[in-house]
C-alpha cells in the first residue's frame, strides 16, 4: 500500500507496532516509526489500517474519535483499478478456490493477477497493472473478514462466499458480527455484477 501511495504522489508515513528486522528492512524506504503507535499518526489525512490491526487499540479509537478516514488496504487499491474483479471470501477452502479461478482465467487466456489473503497485496497487482502498462487484466482476490472491514467503494465485478462457520471469536464480539462482515462482500458487489454463494 506504501509503494502504491507513494507512486500516486502520497506522502507515506508507517506506523508498526512490531520493530523486527524484517519489519525495518521492509519500511526503510519510508519516514516511519517502529515498536509503537505515536500521536504522529493522528496528523495523516488518510489511515490505510493493516487487517491484522482492530480498531479497539488506542491509536485507532483516537484516529475514530477525530474523525481521520480509515480505509483497507483493498479499498486503497481498488481506487487504482478499473479491471474486473474477481473477489471470494469464506471460513474454509478460500485458498483453494481462489487459485482455481485464477488457473480458469489464465487457461481462457485472461490476464490474471492472483492477489489479497493469498499472499500478493492487492495493491502490489494494481501497482504492477499501473507501471507494466499489461492490457485488461483480472484482479482474483482472497479476501479474509478481516480485509474486509473498511470497505466502502470496493466493488468487485463477481463475488463468492463458500461458506461461514465460527472463526476468529477472539476479534469479534460474536458469531453475528463475523458473518456481518463475510456478508459485506455481497453488499459490495457491482449491481451490473453477480454473486454467487452456497446455498446451504
Amino acid at each position: 500500500a506504501a509503494n502504491l501511495g507513494k507512486y500516486i504522489g502520497s506522502e507515506i508515513f508507517i506506523s508498526d507496532n512490531d520493530d523486527s528486522p524484517d519489519i525495518r528492512k521492509n519500511v526503510g524506504g519510508f519516514c516511519n516509526e517502529l515498536g509503537r503507535h505515536s500521536e504522529r499518526v493522528l496528523d495523516a489525512d488518510l489511515i490505510v489500517l493493516s487487517p491484522g490491526v482492530p480498531d479497539c487499540i488506542p491509536i485507532i479509537q483516537q484516529c475514530q474519535s477525530e474523525s481521520i478516514p480509515i480505509i483497507s488496504e483493498i479499498e486503497f487499491a481498488s481506487w487504482f483499478t478499473t479491471s474486473p474483479i474477481l473477489a471470494l471470501t469464506g471460513s474454509n477452502g478460500k485458498t483453494t478456490t481462489v487459485h482455481l479461478l485464477h488457473e480458469m482465467c489464465v487457461s481462457d487466456g485472461k490476464t490474471s493477477l492472483l492477489g489479497g489473503n493469498v499472499g500478493i497485496p492487492f495493491s502490489e497487482n494494481v501497482l504492477w497493472e499501473l507501471t507494466s502498462k499489461i492490457s485488461s487484466p483480472v484482479h482474483v482476490l482472497e479476501l479474509s473478514s478481516f480485509q474486509l472491514e473498511h470497505v466502502y467503494l470496493f466493488s468487485p465485478t463477481v463475488s463468492g462466499i463458500l461458506n461461514i462457520t465460527p472463526d476468529h471469536m477472539d476479534r469479534y464480539e460474536n458469531f453475528d458480527a463475523y458473518v456481518i462482515k463475510k456478508l459485506k462482500l455481497a453488499e459490495q458487489t457491482q449491481q451490473s455484477g453477480c454473486v454467487v454463494y452456497n446455498a446451504d
